[in-house]
């Protein structure tokens, strides 16, 4: 509003200014009067809107962005803090290691390790107990080993979204050239090593984790979503992901979108696309 005043009024003052040089020999006392008078309301206009800019200015560059996330009244909860503290990032870490220490391989089609999946399983409900147990969620089991979340929302009119992750990975032996036995969840320089690690238990743990932290504090989402995780989806998901399809179809839900994992930013690599495409 202030800059389109400012504008229009500049904008007058132009054409003010071009019609008093042509004509000033007729000019008015009156008329000298409201030129004084733009003048002066058009430079409180300049020195409001330059305080405006030097006020904003300042609280940007000195916003604390740890401060936290203040959320809307609809989401009913108070303030949750974004900043993790040392204890809580040991804890974090500690977990997902543990994820990948277990080989939930899937070998072929119609071979995983399944004692490794049920391990998972209760690896899962004891690392998320607020998940498992919160009144906001139902939680099912799919397919013996795959896992299906509902997250009802205040709003029940809101199309929901789903999240997917994969519980499963593929074979891996240190012979084929790691650096630290892959599932052992080495930490070195700062990285850690496992398969898993990044495809695809970072994105699960760190959608379970976030859901977890959320409910601790009260969190209760306006647009309900699902998370789905599958338990063999490196041998393309027929009974994991395809079972969770089935009964979401068979129950008429309808998404708004679906978020799945993802990394490489590829060009020339997808047919008919020109340029890079973040998969």
């Amino acid at each position: 509003w202030l800059f389109c005043t400012l504008a229009s009024s500049l904008c007058w003052i132009s054409v003010c200014t071009f019609c008093c040089h042509n004509r000033h020999k007729a000019m008015t006392e009156p008329k000298i009067k409201i030129w004084k008078f733009l003048k002066i309301t058009v430079s409180s206009l300049l020195i409001t809107a330059l305080a405006l800019f030097t006020a904003a200015a300042i609280r940007t560059l000195s916003l604390d962005v740890n401060v936290g996330l203040q959320l809307a009244r609809w989401e009913k909860s108070n303030n949750i803090s974004l900043v993790i503290d040392q204890h809580q990032r040991e804890e974090l870490l500690a977990r997902f290691k543990e994820a990948v220490r277990i080989p939930t391989v899937t070998f072929s089609d119609t071979e995983s390790n399944t004692t490794a999946l049920r391990q998972f399983d209760t690896f899962l409900r004891k690392a998320f107990p607020k998940v498992f147990s919160s009144s906001l969620v139902h939680h099912e089991l799919v397919a013996n080993y795959s896992h299906l979340f509902r997250v009802q929302g205040s709003q029940p009119k809101l199309v929901p979204y789903l999240l997917l992750a994969h519980i499963d990975v593929v074979p891996a032996k240190e012979s084929d050239g790691w650096e630290a036995p892959p599932f052992a969840a080495k930490e070195i320089d700062d990285f850690i090593y496992g398969r898993g690690t990044i495809d695809d238990k970072c994105s699960l743990m760190g959608i379970l984790q976030a859901l977890e932290y959320l409910l601790i504090r009260g969190y209760a989402p306006r647009r309900g979503f699902y998370i789905g995780l599958g338990h063999d989806e490196e041998a393309r998901g027929f009974n994991g992901a395809m079972n969770i399809v089935r009964m979401m179809k068979e129950r008429g839900v309808k998404l708004s979108f679906i978020l799945d994992e993802g990394m490489a930013v590829v060009d020339g690599v997808i047919s008919g696309l020109d340029g890079p495409a973040a998969l």
